[in-house]
C-alpha cells in the first residue's frame, strides 16, 4: 500500500487559512508557528469547557506574540451533555471510559469546527498539536493516520474514531518532530514559560471525581475476594477500575491484590491475585476503521488495550452484530471493559473498537 508522508504545510495555495486548536500549551503554540512560517494564514480556535479567565489571558498572550487572531468558542454545555454524561454513565455501569477519545471524535474535530464556521469564522483546514502523521494513498486518494515519529509521544490511539471526511481537512505539523525538538523551538522563540506548564488536557479537571456524580448514586458496598468471601468495604464503584491495586481494603494476603471484577447489580468489587487478570480473548463493540475498509476475513494486527499498553500481536474476527472477537498470541494484563482497543500494522493505524467483554 503506497503511502505518502508529505505534509500539506509544504505547499499552501491561494492564501489558505488554517485554524489551529489553541490550548495554551507548547504543542499548539509551535503548531501555529510552523503553519504561519510555511505561509498559511493562521487563526486560533480555543474550545472553552468552563469559565476560565486565566486560561483566556494566557492564550491571548501567546496568540498576540504569534500575531494571530484567536477565537474562544463556548462548548461547555455540549461538553457536559456529550462527554461528561458519557463519562458518568460508564463508571456507574462498572466500565472505565475514554473521555478524551469521545471528546476528539464529537467535540474537538466536529462540533468545535461546525460552531466556529456557523459563527462566521472561515478556514480551509484545521490543525492540532497531536503527535501523529497524516498520510495519503496517491492512487485511491484515501487518507491514513500513522504513529508519530516520537514513539513516546505518539497520540494516534486517541484519534482512531475519526473518519475520512474529517481527515481530509486536517494537518498535524508535529507528526514528524520529537517533543525535544518542539521544546528547543519554543525556547528559541521566547516561549520558555510554556516548558514548565503541565501537558494540556481536554478533559474536565476535577480534584475529586465524586463531584461529577449525583451523590445519591454513589453507594458503599462489599469488597469480596475471588473466593466470593467478603473482605472489606468500598466507597462507591465509580472509584474503581479493573487492574487497580491502590485504595483496596481487606485484602489480608501476602500477595498483591487487584480489582478483577466490578458487579454493578450487587454493588460489589471483586479482588484477586494478578494471575486472575490475565486473558487472551475479548469482545469489542462499535468498531471504527479509519484507514482500511471493514475486514471481512480474519485480520492479523497489533493492538493496544489502553493508551499506555504495549502493542501485542492479535487476530481480529468480525462476528455477529458488528462485534469483533480479538484473540492475542500472549495473555494481556487487565483487559478493561469501556476502554478502547486500537489496531495497528507497523506504524499504520487501522482502527479500533470499545472493549465490551473479557473471554476466559
Amino acid at each position: 500500500m503506497p503511502l505518502s508522508d508529505k505534509l500539506r504545510i509544504n505547499s499552501p495555495q491561494n492564501d489558505q487559512v488554517v485554524a489551529v486548536g489553541m490550548s495554551g500549551g507548547i504543542d499548539s503554540t509551535i503548531t501555529a508557528y510552523l503553519l504561519k512560517k510555511q505561509g498559511y494564514k493562521v487563526v486560533g480556535l480555543t474550545m472553552m469547557l468552563k469559565n476560565d479567565k486565566q486560561k483566556q489571558q494566557e492564550i491571548k498572550k501567546i496568540t498576540e506574540k504569534l500575531k494571530i487572531k484567536n477565537y474562544f468558542i463556548d462548548l461547555s454545555k455540549d461538553f457536559k451533555k456529550i462527554v461528561l454524561d458519557y463519562y458518568r454513565q460508564e463508571y456507574l455501569n462498572g466500565r472505565t471510559p475514554n473521555p478524551c477519545i469521545i471528546c476528539n471524535q464529537k467535540i474537538k474535530f466536529d462540533l468545535l469546527l461546525k460552531t466556529a464556521k456557523k459563527s462566521g469564522i472561515q478556514f480551509d483546514f484545521f490543525a492540532t498539536g497531536h503527535y501523529v502523521r497524516l498520510a495519503k494513498d496517491p492512487k485511491t486518494r484515501c487518507f491514513f493516520l500513522k504513529k508519530g515519529k516520537d514513539t513516546k509521544k505518539d497520540q494516534s490511539y486517541f484519534l482512531y474514531r475519526l473518519n475520512q471526511i474529517q481527515l481530509k481537512n486536517l494537518i498535524f505539523p508535529l507528526g514528524n518532530l520529537t517533543k525535544n525538538k518542539v521544546k528547543k523551538m519554543a525556547l528559541q522563540l521566547g516561549f520558555k514559560e510554556l516548558l514548565a506548564k503541565p501537558e494540556s488536557q481536554d478533559f474536565f479537571n476535577c480534584a475529586d471525581q465524586n463531584n461529577l456524580f449525583d451523590k445519591t448514586k454513589i453507594k458503599t458496598g462489599d469488597i469480596i475476594n475471588h473466593h466470593k468471601k467478603i473482605v472489606g468495604k468500598h466507597n462507591g464503584i465509580i472509584n474503581y477500575t479493573i487492574g487497580q491495586r491502590k485504595g483496596l481494603s481487606g485484602g489480608g494476603t501476602k500477595i498483591p491484590m487487584y480489582v478483577i471484577k466490578i458487579n454493578t447489580t450487587k454493588n460489589q468489587i471483586m479482588i484477586g491475585p494478578r494471575k486472575k487478570l490475565l486473558a487472551k480473548k475479548l469482545i469489542a463493540i462499535s468498531p471504527n476503521w479509519i484507514s482500511i475498509k471493514q475486514p471481512e476475513k480474519k485480520l492479523l494486527a497489533y493492538a493496544k488495550i489502553r493508551f499506555g499498553a504495549k502493542s501485542a500481536k492479535c487476530q481480529i474476527k468480525l462476528i455477529e452484530n458488528n462485534q469483533l472477537k480479538v484473540e492475542f498470541k500472549n495473555p494481556q494484563f487487565a483487559i478493561t471493559p469501556g476502554q478502547s482497543i486500537v489496531f495497528y500494522q507497523k506504524n499504520l493505524l487501522l482502527g479500533g473498537a470499545i472493549i465490551s467483554q473479557i473471554l476466559i
